[in-house]
């Protein structure tokens, strides 16, 4: 059976520990079955709700003011509760693992992304099951390595839309893998 992967990718209103989640993206894939069939889940956060103990920088909230006016709305477009999106989030993590138990948790940082997802969960009391921070894999990571390899790969094409951003990613590191694969 073929190891299951997961990409993660936040969008946040800070860059702490314990930044204010306003979009959560989530999708499976398989590096070694081509006919794997991925599965996602993306929810979008009230950007008006509370959080608590999350931080909030005015130094991004500058940032996103400066990013494209359909970026900015789609993203910001939330209506639940970051408790409830949780919730849901953990539920279809479940329902995965039912079917395919997910084996690495993959981010373009998992310092950032994995770190303020499981910080965001601990303050809600919410039962993290995605994998433990063993399982994690740096994407940028293993781009670099395989840069360093001598891979000419593209750079990755952030749009700060979290669902793109992880289609991007999966794509990036799937390029990366068979690249190092192939040198052996």
């Amino acid at each position: 059976m073929a190891q299951v992967h997961a990409m993660l990718d936040l969008e946040t209103l800070g860059q702490s520990s314990n930044a204010f989640i306003v979009q959560i993206c989530i999708t499976t894939f398989s590096l070694d079955d081509p006919t794997y069939i991925r599965k996602s889940w993306t929810t979008n956060v009230d950007v008006w709700g509370l959080q608590e103990g999350s931080e909030i920088d005015q130094s991004t909230i500058q940032w996103w003011q400066k990013q494209a006016v359909d970026v900015r709305e789609r993203v910001m477009s939330g209506s639940q509760s970051l408790s409830n999106a949780l919730r849901e989030m953990m539920e279809w993590v479940e329902w995965v693992n039912t079917q395919d138990k997910i084996d690495f948790l993959w981010a373009n940082s998992p310092s950032f992304d994995c770190v303020i997802l499981d910080n965001a969960c601990k303050r809600n009391y919410i039962d993290n099951k995605l994998p433990k921070f063993w399982a994690w894999r740096d994407m940028r990571t293993v781009v670099a390595l395989a840069n360093d390899m001598g891979a000419e790969l593209p750079k990755l094409r952030n749009t700060h839309d979290a669902e793109q951003d992880v289609i991007n990613q999966i794509s990036l590191i799937e390029k990366a893998i068979d690249f190092i694969n192939q040198k052996g």
